[in-house]
């Protein structure tokens, strides 16, 4: 049983990992898109920040709870 228990810990270990990589790319990939529309200015700006905002994040969103439900199911 505990041997079962540590294959099980390891794995959420792994899982975990992932996902905080997953986070912190996903972060760092709006922040450089908001610093650039802040840099550009204007009515570019607000179509980046836009597009980040419905579409960037939305994204990263799903397929995070994607990839958590589907090892949850495992």
């Amino acid at each position: 049983m505990k041997d079962l228990a540590k294959k099980i810990s390891a794995f959420l270990k792994v899982v975990f990992g992932y996902g905080m990589v997953l986070c912190l790319f996903a972060g760092g990939l709006t922040f450089f898109g908001y610093l650039v529309a802040l840099i550009i200015g204007g009515e570019t700006a607000t179509a980046i920040c836009v597009f980040i905002y419905k579409t960037v994040c939305i994204w990263y969103l799903f397929k995070y709870f994607f990839i958590c439900f589907h090892f949850i199911k495992i």
